[in-house]
């Protein structure tokens, strides 16, 4: 939908249409410069930060080279607003949209795979000129701090490398790339115990089976570093259930018991 009647700093993208956000990359950069003219040349981020940290509620989780993650909350509900940061070594113009791009794509990637069924945050906000993204809160861990934590039996870490290999094979199915499956980005619901994806920052749309290839590789990599002790066992017995077919391009899940 169209922004009309608005300032900048009251720009927030609701999820009305999942495929299709406003404003467009030019816009962006307009709006971006019209926010930081009115703020005696404050970026957009700059001033978020400074409203979210004096809130009680907001404490930084995680921070990587692309985004950091802060602990919110809106409406009275837990989330997670994760924030692209702007590169100051790249030229303005150039930065706004790539960080809008990803942003766009981050989200449509999440909503494509929660269409296909597979488990993963719900979006609750988009700002596209300030690059935020508020997401459910998932109240877990990790499956790398659950597995080197001793938490999970034998049985329970195959049941996640099980539902884990599902989870990858429906998201291939669906053309879907991840782009960095490693254990950090794979949750554990606390309460239900549900395997939940999260961090689709690099993902992207592609047919080719190299590229799905390329996600399973980063994954048993991922594996082989974070848990040497578990990945034969846990690669052998349920992650090799997955297999890239040549002739549908697809990747599929291939039963063995």
């Amino acid at each position: 939908s169209s922004l009309r009647g608005t300032t900048v700093e009251t720009i927030s993208f609701w999820l009305t249409d999942p495929l299709h956000f406003s404003p467009s990359f030019r816009n962006n950069v307009t709006r971006r410069r019209a926010f930081e003219g009115q703020h005696s040349g404050k970026f957009a981020h700059e001033m978020d930060l400074d409203d979210m940290r004096k809130k009680a509620s907001c404490m930084v989780l995680s921070q990587g080279a692309e985004a950091i993650i802060y602990s919110t909350a809106e409406a009275g509900r837990p989330t997670v607003t994760k924030h692209r940061f702007r590169k100051r070594y790249r030229h303005p113009e150039l930065d706004a949209a790539l960080t809008a791009t990803r942003l766009k794509q981050e989200v449509r990637s999440i909503l494509r795979a929660r269409r296909l069924g597979v488990r993963a945050p719900v979006v609750t906000r988009v700002d596209v000129v300030r690059s935020l993204l508020v997401m459910q809160r998932i109240d877990g861990k990790t499956t790398k701090e659950a597995f080197l934590g001793g938490e999970l039996g034998e049985e329970r870490k195959h049941e996640v490398a099980r539902e884990l290999g599902r989870m990858i094979a429906t998201l291939h199915d669906g053309d879907l790339i991840h782009g960095d499956l490693t254990t950090s980005n794979v949750m554990i619901e606390e309460t239900t115990g549900n395997v939940i994806l999260s961090d689709f920052g690099l993902s992207q749309l592609s047919t080719l089976v190299e590229d799905k290839a390329v996600d399973l590789y980063v994954l048993e990599r991922s594996f082989r570093s974070a848990h040497p002790r578990s990945t034969e066992g846990l690669l052998n017995q349920r992650l090799r259930r997955i297999h890239c077919s040549v002739n549908f391009n697809t990747t599929r899940v291939v039963s063995t018991s």
